[in-house]
């Protein structure tokens, strides 16, 4: 270096910093030698020297720890290199609707991981449990909310950002494979919306999946096995559920991470097209354009905050496979695919769920291919913008179709209650055998203690020490007053009715049991329910046996006439049913169960 420096070399190469650089450009040009000195200070004689800002143990340790990272994994140069990549400056905010799109998805994958912690992906007790998300849990409103509109935020933002790229020429070479990956991005979100479609399992839930797995059914060769891949079985059911559940929370999820993986090192990679017209200045990413990002994406979070607590995510009553003159609708996103079922019928309908939904996929992926023009104007790319807008206004007009065509009566809702739910048939019934088998003369109505408290009585209700079930039963059956006969004169069981009883004594510990507020006919209802054994083949609560339908959200489904008349005949009203007929009950009873049933969430 020395002998090259003697002999007067020209252009001995040196290393130089980034940041060196960009201050001798923000400079005048001269050296550091001929730059001006900064005035001399004129602080007073004596005085302590003033302490930089940011000096201190917190600024040092920040120091090393930014060291370590550059030295260790280079995480420094690489934001360096991130955040200076240059991006244009026209048009800028067009540019916002992929991160917006991104933001979206963060929702999702959080709001999502809450959502799993509660949720039980049983038919049993799929509707329970987000229905205890949505009215129990703290906060469960909002984060269902926010999950719900998110979904459709997501395919909105991905779709729109999709045809900015196609209407600016942004596929084109080098970037095809980046717009496939956009392509295949928007498939998994529709996945997303088709496979947590069914999660709630209500009626809107159940019925749209049956019209959705059965579509591919009628595509030549393959529709059979692809209807019964999604299905899990011959209808859709518990195996349904479990799968779709499984994609939606494992599949879907790491596929779109990859992905969006994908589609950002390709972008960083090829760099953003820019305007299609005109000059193309640029800046760097950092910090105009990721001060745009943030920006769209707090409105998309605030839009989507807004939308959750004015509008909280629907929930209609439990599915009932029974319930066939219910008419499915999809959301939204799917409504243009619903009217294609409408508009193409019997042997014609594998045209509209396979032929053209497939034929414009592919036709969306091969974009790149079918644009023969030599540049990104679209005074050159006429034809095949003509082409995409008449098939983006086709789409629409589908659209709109399918969302005029919506019944005008809205369905009930699970969460329209107008009181609390009724208590458990179990605990009627129990009540009713304490105060038939003469509990109350020692322990007080409903447990609640004899005034006076003579010897030999206590209060069941608030003890701190739980009763013997076995005890219980054995005291019952000695001491207790015995069973009443039935009309036809035969003496009653005394083996009856006590385990509701236990149930009841079991549950007064925890405090009184108020029935106040209760109906006379819901509590009578209740009753008659546990005592005519209905949990044997029909769930209550959770609880019950599964060979007949779950008993909840009857009501919006079905009327107390024809709960009444299905008692007395079932077979009348549901061919084929092995409900036995419960002709023999009285005419109050029976009504009283419809109530009871009615008044079930």
């Amino acid at each position: 270096m020395r002998r090259l420096l003697e002999r007067g070399a020209k252009g001995v190469p040196l290393p130089v910093s980034r940041g060196g650089l960009r201050r001798l450009r923000r400079g005048d040009g001269r050296t550091a030698a001929e730059a001006p000195r900064p005035p001399p200070s004129r602080r007073r004689r004596g005085a302590p020297a003033p302490r930089p800002v940011g000096a201190g143990v917190g600024a040092a340790v920040l120091g090393k720890l930014g060291e370590f990272l550059e030295s260790r994994a280079g995480l420094v140069t690489e934001w360096r290199r991130f955040a200076d990549e240059p991006v244009p400056r026209r048009r800028a905010w067009l540019f916002t609707l992929g991160s917006a799109a991104l933001v979206a998805f963060l929702v999702q994958l959080g709001t999502g991981v809450v959502l799993a912690m509660y949720y039980a992906p049983t038919p049993d007790h799929a509707h329970q449990s987000v229905k205890a998300i949505q009215t129990v849990l703290p906060g469960g409103s909002l984060v269902r909310g926010l999950h719900h509109w998110g979904a459709s935020a997501m395919v909105l933002l991905a779709a729109l950002h999709l045809l900015r790229t196609f209407f600016s020429g942004s596929y084109r070479k080098p970037r095809e494979l980046n717009w496939i990956v956009g392509v295949a991005l928007l498939l998994l979100i529709l996945g997303f919306g088709f496979t947590g479609y069914l999660l709630p399992w209500d009626q809107k839930a159940y019925w749209a999946t049956v019209v959705g797995t059965k579509a591919p059914a009628g595509a030549p060769v393959v529709g059979p096995l692809v209807g019964q891949l999604l299905a899990g079985g011959p209808g859709v059911g518990a195996y349904t559920l479990t799968r779709f559940y499984t994609v939606h929370v494992v599949l879907l999820p790491l596929a779109t991470l990859a992905l969006i993986a994908l589609h950002l090192v390709l972008l960083r990679r090829h760099g953003h097209s820019g305007p299609t017209t005109g000059p193309d200045p640029r800046e760097p990413f950092f910090p105009y354009q990721l001060a745009r990002d943030d920006v769209a994406g707090l409105l998309v979070v605030g839009a989507l905050v807004y939308l959750a607590l004015a509008h909280p995510a629907p929930l209609e009553r439990v599915a009932d496979p029974s319930d066939t003159s219910y008419v499915p609708r999809p959301e939204w996103y799917f409504l243009p695919l619903f009217q294609l079922l409408k508009l193409f019928k019997g042997p014609w309908e594998p045209v509209g769920t396979a032929l053209l939904p497939g034929l414009a996929v592919l036709l969306l992926a091969l974009v790149p291919w079918l644009d023969r023009a030599k540049e990104r104007r679209p005074r050159a790319r006429k034809g095949l913008l003509a082409a995409g807008s008449a098939a983006a206004a086709a789409t629409l007009v589908l659209l709109v179709l399918g969302a005029l065509d919506a019944p005008r009566r809205r369905p009930p809702s699970a969460l329209d209650t107008e009181g609390p739910p009724p208590p458990d048939p179990a605990l009627l019934y129990g009540a009713e055998v304490y105060a038939e088998r003469g509990c109350a003369s020692c322990h007080g109505p409903l447990g609640a203690g004899v005034v006076g408290s003579p010897e030999g009585t206590f209060a069941l209700v608030g003890r701190t020490r739980g009763l013997d079930p076995a005890a219980v039963e054995a005291h019952v059956k000695e001491k207790a007053t015995p069973p009443k006969a039935s009309p036809d004169g035969e003496p009653g069981d005394p083996e009856k009715g006590i385990p509701a009883l236990l149930a009841f004594t079991a549950r007064l510990p925890e405090g009184p049991l108020d029935l106040s507020k209760v109906p006379a006919t819901v509590r009578l209802g209740g009753a008659v329910v546990a005592r005519e054994d209905c949990r044997d083949c029909h769930d209550v609560y959770g609880t019950g046996g599964h060979r007949g339908p779950a008993l909840a959200g009857v009501a919006g489904r079905r009327s107390k006439e024809w709960l009444v008349e299905h008692f007395k005949d079932p077979k009348k009203l549901v061919p084929g049913s092995r409900m036995p007929a419960f002709r023999d009950l009285p005419e109050n009873e029976l009504a009283a169960m419809s109530d009871y049933l009615l008044a079930l969430p």
